[in-house]
């Protein structure tokens, strides 16, 4: 945490840290001195506020992606076997931490090129079809002993 605090300070960015419900806020507290780093917040707050307030969303393992996904924010994702974000299209990975850095430095210096080409892929995390229209179909199914 302490090499993401120096290097939003070195960019002049605001760090969001979303803890998860389970955590405990003053776990967090004790890695930063928030009297000094007014960079930093540590909230326990609603996500999609906290997803709709952020320009790149960067998770370690978290349904919260693919929220993010679906709400077009970039997204920089520990690499793990559930999500393969980088192959779906919908955001970059790291597989250790020393990597942040440069994902974010990625979204940042192609933040035109990056957004299309994620907006693309996370166009196909939206059905095709209203959610009312695909139960009409399974019902019809279901009556005509299709299924």
């Amino acid at each position: 945490m302490k090499k993401l605090i120096k290097f939003i300070e070195e960019k002049n960015f605001n760090l969001i840290v979303k803890i998860h419900p389970n955590e405990k806020i003053e776990d967090y507290l004790k890695e930063i001195d928030q009297k000094e780093n007014k960079k930093v917040e540590i909230k326990n707050s609603n996500l999609y506020e906290n997803i709709s307030n952020s320009d790149i969303v960067i998770t370690i393992f978290s349904t919260a992606a693919l929220e993010a996904a679906i709400l077009d924010k970039p997204i920089v994702a520990k690499k793990n076997i559930g999500v393969p974000f980088k192959d779906l299209g919908v955001g970059l990975e790291y597989e250790n931490i020393n990597e942040i850095e440069e994902k974010i430095n990625i979204i940042l210096n192609n933040k035109e090129n990056i957004n299309e080409k994620l907006k693309e892929a996370r166009d196909k995390f939206r059905p095709i079809k209203k959610a009312g229209e695909q139960i009409k179909e399974i019902i019809e199914n279901i009556l005509n002993n299709e299924l």
